[in-house]
This record gives structure tokens, C-alpha cells and sequence, in this order.
């Protein structure tokens, strides 16, 4: 699966980097909200709990577990049903980042001029 020049194999290499770099620096005690459900792709084996704290997740969640960048993207890519074609496309977005909401409006929201 590829889209433009990312594919699903960078994005799982991107996630293992956000959770050893991010992810598992945090405090146990921590509570995280996950933001993608029990059955979705992106929450593959994830629990049914609409959050928990990092410590558990650290001792429970096979993607926390020590293993190698390359296993780990082994692992996540294993079995995945084929994205939405829009996929690929947003995380590119996301990839680059946001413009500031404030300049966002001022960009886009214009006053009706009663023309």
C-alpha cells in the first residue's frame, strides 16, 4: 500500500518513534486517552477503555513492549485491511503540521458585505 511517497511501513516507523521518543518517557501515573477506538485499524489490540494510565499500557500494551524498529513495524502491518484512499493524503497533513487557528480564521472567515 502506497500513496505519493508515504507508505504505511514509514507510518508505522513514524508511531514507533512517537511512542519511544514520547509515548514511554512519560511518568507511569500519567493517564492517556487513546485516540482511536477498540476494532480500528489504527487501535489494532488496543483496550476497551476510553483511557488508562501510562504505566499499565507500559505492561500491557504489546506496542510498548522493547523491541526493534523493524519488528515493531512488522507487527503493526501485519494483517491490516486496506486504508481509505483519503488516508495516505492526511497524513501527509499531519505530517507537516497545522497553521495557527487564529490565522486560519483570519484567513477564511470574511464578513458578508450584503452584496
Amino acid at each position: 500500500m502506497k500513496s505519493g511517497s508515504i507508505t504505511v511501513k514509514d507510518l508505522a516507523g513514524w508511531l514507533f518513534d512517537s511512542i519511544k521518543n514520547k509515548l514511554l518517557t512519560l511518568p507511569d501515573n500519567v493517564i492517556v486517552f487513546p485516540s482511536h477506538g477498540a476494532g480500528s485499524a489504527c487501535g489494532k489490540n488496543i483496550g476497551k477503555g476510553h483511557n488508562c494510565d501510562i504505566g499499565t499500557q507500559k505492561k500491557n500494551n504489546y506496542a510498548l513492549q522493547p523491541m526493534q524498529k523493524d519488528d515493531f513495524i512488522a507487527i503493526v502491518t501485519h494483517d491490516l485491511p486496506k486504508p481509505p484512499g483519503y488516508f495516505f493524503y492526511d497524513a501527509g497533513l499531519n505530517r507537516n503540521g497545522y497553521a495557527d487557528l487564529e490565522d486560519v480564521s483570519l484567513k477564511n472567515y470574511k464578513p458578508i458585505n450584503g452584496e
